[in-house]
C-alpha cells in the first residue's frame, strides 16, 4: 500500500501529519484538537469493560463478510474496536487507524497494537492513494468535520471497485424529546464557547448530573419496568455521570454537529455513483453501509 508524496513506514508505524501541516490559525482542528485529541480520547483505555462495542452494531446490521482485505479506520480514537473488535476479524490483511489525537502516538507503541499503522491526520485531507482500501470504517466522524460531504468523498475515493464502507453519523431527530434535545444542545454550544476549555468541561460534568436526573434515571425506571420505549430516551444507558459525561462532551464542545434526515442522507448518496448502499436509521442515528 502506498500513501502520497512518498511517506511511508520504513522505521515506524505512526506518522503525524497534523503538527506538520496544519494551519496554527485553523479554529476548527485546534477546537477538534482540544475536545477529542488532548481530551477524550488521552486516556488510551485499554482496559475498557464492555461486552458491546461500536462496530458490533454494524456487525449486527451487516455481517463480517465484507470485513475483509485492506482496512482503515477513520476516526480510532482510544483504539477500543480496534483492539476488541478489528484486529480480531481473520480476513483482513493491512490495518491502518487515523485519527486528530495525539494518543494516536501513545497507540502505536502498545504491543498489542504493533500490527496496526496509525496516522495522525485530518480526515477531509487523507494522505492515500486512490483505491487503495477494501474496507473502511469509521464512527461519529465526519458529522464533526466542517465539510461533511468532502470527508464522505474522501473515503470513497480510497475505496477499490466492490470496496465497503460502513460509517455511523448523527441524525435529524424525529422523537420530540431527542428534538428538543437537539435544539437546546446548539444553545449550550454557542454558551460554552464564552469559557476556556477546563471550565466547559467542568461545566458539562454539571450538565452530566442534571441529565441523569431529566432522562438516564426515568430511563432506567422504565427498562425495569420492562417498557421498551426507555431505549428512545437521551442517555438511557446512564447510572453515574462519568457514564455519559465523554458523550455529553463530544456533543457539546464539538466544532460543529451535523445532522441529516434517513431522506437527506440518501439523496446526498444517490448523487456519488455508487454501486449500492443502505441507510438503517436507529434510535442511534444513521448507520450507513456504502458499496463503491
Amino acid at each position: 500500500m502506498f500513501l502520497k508524496d512518498g511517506i511511508s513506514f520504513r522505521n515506524s508505524n505512526y506518522i503525524d501529519l497534523i503538527n506538520e501541516n496544519f494551519s496554527k490559525k485553523d479554529k476548527h482542528i485546534i477546537q477538534s484538537i482540544n475536545v477529542w485529541g488532548s481530551g477524550n480520547h488521552k486516556h488510551n483505555r485499554k482496559n475498557y469493560n464492555s461486552n458491546t462495542y461500536h462496530i458490533d452494531i454494524f456487525f449486527e446490521l451487516f455481517g463480517r463478510n465484507n470485513f475483509v482485505g485492506n482496512f482503515l479506520e477513520i476516526g480510532c480514537g482510544e483504539g477500543i474496536d480496534l483492539r476488541n473488535r478489528i484486529l480480531k476479524i481473520n480476513n483482513l490483511l493491512n490495518i491502518y487507524a487515523v485519527d486528530i489525537g495525539q494518543n494516536l502516538h501513545s497507540l502505536s507503541r502498545e504491543v498489542d497494537l504493533k500490527n496496526v499503522k496509525f496516522l495522525r491526520c485530518d480526515c477531509t485531507n487523507l494522505p492515500f492513494k486512490n483505491k487503495v482500501f477494501n474496507t473502511i470504517y469509521s464512527w461519529g466522524v465526519f458529522h464533526h468535520t466542517t465539510n461533511f460531504n468532502l470527508a464522505l468523498k474522501e473515503a470513497i475515493r480510497l475505496l477499490k471497485k466492490d470496496g465497503t464502507l460502513f460509517f455511523y453519523t448523527y441524525k435529524k431527530q424525529r422523537n420530540l424529546i431527542k428534538f428538543y434535545g437537539t435544539i437546546i444542545e446548539k444553545l449550550l454550544m454557542k454558551v460554552l464557547k464564552n469559557f476556556n476549555l477546563q471550565i466547559s468541561r467542568f461545566l458539562c460534568y454539571l450538565i452530566s448530573i442534571l441529565v441523569l436526573f431529566l432522562f438516564s434515571y426515568p430511563a432506567q425506571i422504565l427498562k425495569k419496568l420492562n417498557i421498551s420505549s426507555y431505549k428512545k430516551i437521551p442517555y438511557h444507558w446512564g447510572t453515574v455521570p462519568s457514564d455519559i459525561y465523554l458523550s455529553v462532551v463530544d456533543r457539546l464542545l464539538a466544532p460543529i454537529n451535523i445532522r441529516h434526515s434517513k431522506k437527506q442522507m440518501e439523496n446526498l448518496l444517490d448523487g456519488l455513483n455508487l454501486s449500492f448502499y443502505s441507510v438503517i436509521e436507529r434510535n442511534e442515528g444513521l448507520f450507513i453501509k456504502i458499496v463503491k
